[in-house]
């Protein structure tokens, strides 16, 4: 029986090549993440440019898939076929061409267009692949390698809802947990700061919150690690959250720590 093993790259300019181990680094995508506001009924066109970086004529085809992220929503993706998930375009999406080669060290371009419908709202997702033909792993009999790059696509629409909640908020001496809930109606990753007060207005701790990408109408668990221990008294958690696109979530939450407790007193928005 012969195993498939398969490779697969996401990139992103030349940081992305720089990350591949050497033998593997067979193709590069310029465009590793296409992101665009859209409106209702317009045509969208574009084109990807995948380069061969090897001395030897390679064999790509071009297929189109949904993705999901998965939870505890890290940024673990799930693959899945095309016009399957809930914010799927694959209906709207044509590119060519499919099937083609590329001469060493030479590079080629995929034409994409997207014909948006006029009923659209909220957002939409889906990855072009272009995928390697299948190459016996050396060394290892019967197995097959098939290495294939990605770009990944996120079409919002332009009256798109970027809003969130935080609720369950919890703090211990390590930490503030929470669970972070996507009310809106497009895929949030949110990049987040805070820091500490304490009850004379020195900052005594800060940091940066952790990445979550979650799906809309979803559930995460959120969480600020705190750097310093607190001494006993009063103290305000100033969290700012930049949902992007001038969207923003802050949080005020004023603590008191009385000896190995601590306790919430107020929150505001």
């Amino acid at each position: 029986m012969k195993k498939i093993i398969f490779i697969i790259f996401f990139l992103s300019g030349c940081l992305g090549l720089l990350l591949i181990k050497p033998s593997f680094a067979q193709m590069f995508l310029e465009q590793g993440k296409v992101s665009l506001v859209i409106t209702p009924g317009e045509n969208i066109t574009g084109e990807l440019v995948v380069h061969n970086t090897t001395d030897q004529e390679i064999q790509l085809n071009a297929y189109w898939e949904d993705f999901i992220y998965k939870a505890p929503f890290d940024g673990t993706k799930e693959f899945i076929p095309a016009g399957t998930s809930d914010y799927s375009l694959a209906s709207w999406v044509h590119f060519s061409p499919q099937d083609f080669t590329i001469s060493p060290y030479g590079k080629k371009k995929i034409s994409y267009i997207f014909n948006v419908p006029q009923n659209i709202s909220g957002g939409y997702y889906g990855v072009l692949f272009l995928e390697k033909e299948a190459t016996p792993l050396k060394g290892k009999r019967g197995v097959n390698v098939v290495t294939r790059v990605g770009g990944l696509f996120f079409l919002e629409s332009v009256n798109q809802k970027k809003e969130a909640v935080l609720e369950n908020i919890t703090i211990s001496s390590q930490s503030l947990q929470a669970d972070f809930i996507n009310t809106g109606d497009v895929i949030l990753i949110p990049q987040g700061i805070f820091y500490v007060l304490s009850e004379d207005g020195r900052v005594v701790d800060r940091g940066e919150i952790e990445t979550i990408y979650i799906p809309p109408g979803q559930k995460a668990s959120y969480q600020m690690v705190f750097n310093n221990d607190f001494s006993i008294g009063k103290y305000t958690l100033v969290a700012t959250i930049d949902l992007q696109q001038d969207n923003v979530l802050v949080k005020e939450i004023d603590f008191e720590k009385k000896d190995v407790s601590i306790n919430i007193l107020t929150i505001r928005d």
